[in-house]
């Protein structure tokens, strides 16, 4: 990889925007594990939470394929 892309600020924002999402999923999964058994209606609501990031996820994956593919980084 060459200098310019190697420090490339869009697929940098992009790595940055996946990393908080894979933390902010550690959070709430430890959270969920909490509530197992606990509070159903909290359970539930966290257990959504999770499943809306998995798809921000999924989505800044694809962010950064297609980055990727567009400018070689």
């Amino acid at each position: 990889m060459d200098f310019t892309s190697q420090y490339c600020p869009q697929r940098k924002h992009l790595e940055e925007w996946s990393w908080n999402l894979v933390s902010r999923l550690a959070v709430l999964t430890e959270r969920l594990m909490k509530l197992v058994g606990k509070n159903h209606r909290e359970f539930i609501a966290a257990k959504d939470e999770c499943a809306g990031v998995r798809l921000e996820i999924l989505e800044s994956y694809h962010q950064i394929l297609a980055h990727r593919s567009a400018h070689g980084c």
